[in-house]
């Protein structure tokens, strides 16, 4: 009977551990303002060029704007 208890608090533990984890990830892939208006503009100028092709605008100017982001913060940390 103990072990059982064990095992369920242990568990609890685990799943609430996991819980936090998940929401802390989440929170900080929220868009940054910055990211919001590349991205804007990137699919508005893209969209005059590729109008039958709205889906292909918006993969490409999430990965261009997220490599901007990425840059950006790199640049951030290592102070260039």
């Amino acid at each position: 009977m103990a072990r059982k208890i064990t095992a369920f608090f242990v568990m609890c533990i685990v799943l609430v551990a996991a819980t936090f984890h998940v929401h802390e990830t989440a929170a900080s892939d929220a868009p940054t303002p910055e990211f919001v208006a590349c991205f804007k503009d990137c699919k508005a100028e893209c969209l005059t060029t590729q109008v039958d092709q709205p889906a292909a605008c918006e993969f490409k100017c999430d990965n261009h704007c997220s490599a901007e982001e990425l840059k950006g913060k790199i640049d951030s940390v290592t102070g260039n």
